[in-house]
This record gives structure tokens, sequence and C-alpha cells, in this order.
């Protein structure tokens, strides 16, 4: 019963990890998309400056 027990326990902590890694990734790819948007308003403020 306590080695049951003890899994469960390192079955819970393996899944915290996984979902810390998870929010990561979609943290990570929102931060990727967040950047294009940024690269892209900034490409359009120059192209608005340099070509009026």
């Amino acid at each position: 019963v306590a080695l049951l027990r003890h899994f469960l326990l390192y079955v819970r902590r393996l899944g915290g990890i996984f979902v810390l890694i998870n929010s990561l990734a979609t943290i990570m790819a929102y931060y990727d998309e967040l950047v294009e948007d940024f690269r892209a308003v900034g490409r359009g403020l120059e192209a608005s400056v340099t070509h009026p």
C-alpha cells in the first residue's frame, strides 16, 4: 500500500512537470506570435515612414 501511494505521488509530480512544460510551450508559441505581430507592425511603420 505504501509503495502504491509512493507511486501515485510520483505520477502526480510527473503530471505536474508535464503541465508545466505544456504551459511553457504554450507561452513560447504565444510569444512567437506576438513577436511576429510586432515585426509586422514594425515593417508597416517602416514602410509608411520611408514611402509616404
